[in-house]
């Protein structure tokens, strides 16, 4: 069975960057949001590192998406342990953030009937999880909300044709990637 690009990330760049992926990819509420069971491809591991990289250094990306985790990981590969640690506790306080707030609705289009009508979507992901990182609502940040109300307002950016197509078309697109991040950051800040 030929490797894929996680699977060659995390044999060349192995180190504490890596071995951070690895213990995230066991925490229970993102393996659930995300809808894994098993990580044998280490997709789970390549959603994490997604994360990391665009949290990191969104401000470079250059699609492909494929080359810009290669690029992070490669740079990462060196990172000291104590700061790999500080980006797994700040990885499970995003995802502690999102379930919350979204619960079996996170990384999901989702209709006003509160069902999904999409699978898991990468893209809603990165922005999901970098607006609920990023956000400045103090709301959101202490948890002083109700879900079903950040819920409806989550659904009402689902109405907006160019989010939508910046998570369903050319998602590697580097307009598309920095639209649909921003567009949810402020989304949330709006709420």
């Amino acid at each position: 069975m030929k490797l894929n690009a996680q699977e060659l990330r995390h044999g060349l760049n192995h180190g504490d960057l890596i071995k951070e992926l690895d213990d995230q990819v066991k925490y229970e509420p993102f393996r659930k949001a995300v809808g894994i069971r098993t990580d044998k491809r280490m997709k789970g591991a390549e959603l994490v590192l997604r994360y990391f990289a665009f949290r990191d250094d969104r401000a470079n990306y250059q699609k492909p998406i494929s080359s810009f985790l290669d690029q992070y990981s490669s740079k990462s590969r060196t990172m000291p342990k104590a700061d790999a640690d500080i980006s797994g506790e700040d990885f499970r306080l995003v995802i502690d953030r999102v379930d919350r707030a979204l619960g079996k609705l996170a990384f999901r289009i989702f209709d006003s009937d509160l069902k999904p009508t999409s699978p898991f979507n990468s893209a809603l992901y990165d922005a999901e999880m970098i607006g609920f990182r990023e956000t400045t609502n103090q709301k959101i940040l202490t948890g002083q909300y109700k879900p079903i109300d950040l819920l409806k307002h989550t659904l009402s950016l689902f109405g907006v044709e160019r989010f939508m197509n910046s998570i369903r078309q050319a998602t590697s697109d580097e307009q598309a990637v920095k639209y649909r991040i921003d567009s949810f950051i402020t989304h949330l800040n709006s709420f």
